[in-house]
């Protein structure tokens, strides 16, 4: 299954029509952003399921995405794909346990684990975590295709992924101390503190600039380079609404809506080049 995706990281020309699409694309999509941004306060109804169910959805797709690109790591030896797949298990351990922490995941008005800071912190955890995965991930097939660095197959990929869990864990148990040390990032009112807007501000920054630089390195790249510059660009969407998101705004759900597509969309391309490889073999 992995060596079908071979070709993935092979340097090959874009075509003229995809790069209008991909470029129509994102203007669309951003502009979009733009729109959900400037009513992104508007207060909707209290759904306390869809946090819950964002979390556990993501669990499978972050998880079969792991799952493919360790794969891949070990049929390619690829630098890149190593990383990838250690990202996307990081944010699975992460949001698995997410539900513990949202208050009334579990009944009652407080989380069964941690504070009413904890929630906020294992999100901006699980963000930063992808946004900063996903940017090194680029920056790696990028020198290594322009160095020709030579991949290693036979590199086993365990060490990796346990290290991941264990650091993974190890946020989690950080996270579930609820201490006066750490920073407020929601009042009790629901709106983000002056901290937490910070924050937000800082993942917009890093967002754009990831943006920008996925989309300088996958000049002349490879077809996996494109995908993680679109990843990288409903990221960048996902950050611009996550600036006005008050708990259960307008906002406030389109950020996991637009969270969600980005987390998504590796997972659809892997599997959508699986089912091209597998036709073509059976011809």
């Amino acid at each position: 299954m992995a060596a079908a995706l071979f070709t993935l990281d092979e340097a090959r020309p874009g075509s003229r029509t995809g790069r209008i699409a991909a470029w129509v694309g994102s203007v669309l999509y951003l502009g979009l952003s733009l729109v959900v941004l400037s009513r992104g306060g508007d207060a909707w109804p209290e759904l306390l399921w869809v946090p819950i169910a964002h979390a556990l959805v993501l669990v499978v797709v972050c998880g079969l995405t792991s799952l493919l690109l360790y794969g891949q790591a070990s049929a390619t030896g690829r630098r890149g794909y190593r990383w990838l797949g250690g990202t996307y298990l990081y944010v699975t351990v992460l949001l698995l346990c997410f539900p513990l922490f949202f208050p009334g995941g579990f009944g009652g008005q407080e989380p069964l684990v941690g504070g009413p800071q904890s929630a906020p912190w294992l999100f901006y955890c699980w963000h930063f975590a992808f946004l900063v995965g996903l940017v090194v991930a680029v920056w790696l097939f990028h020198i290594d295709r322009i160095w020709h660095r030579r991949p290693n197959p036979a590199l086993d990929n365990r060490p990796s992924a346990v290290g991941v869990v264990v650091a993974a864990l190890l946020t989690v148990a950080l996270v579930a101390v609820d201490t006066a040390l750490r920073p407020t990032l929601i009042a009790a009112n629901g709106d983000l503190t002056s901290f937490g807007v910070a924050l937000d501000r800082l993942l917009l920054g890093l967002s754009l600039a990831g943006a920008g630089l996925a989309l300088w390195c996958q000049r002349g790249g490879s077809l996996m380079q494109r995908w993680l510059t679109a990843v990288l660009m409903l990221q960048l969407g996902a950050a611009i609404v996550n600036m006005n998101t008050a708990r259960w705004s307008l906002g406030w759900y389109f950020d996991r809506l637009f969270g969600m597509l980005a987390m998504t969309a590796l997972l659809v391309f892997l599997l959508f080049s699986l089912a091209r490889a597998g036709q073509a073999t059976s011809l």
